[in-house]
């Protein structure tokens, strides 16, 4: 980002990031998904 970019925008912009946790618990949802569909 921009030096100048306002804290404001920061902390809006950091309040819509996902959490890792749940992107991979997510990712981790999608592999099995995808494996079973490979299985059958």
């Amino acid at each position: 980002m921009a030096r100048n970019t306002s804290p404001a925008m920061i902390a809006d912009y950091e309040t819509k990031l996902i959490s890792k946790k749940v992107l991979a618990e997510k990712l981790h949802q999608l592999v099995e998904q995808l494996s079973k569909k490979e299985n059958e």
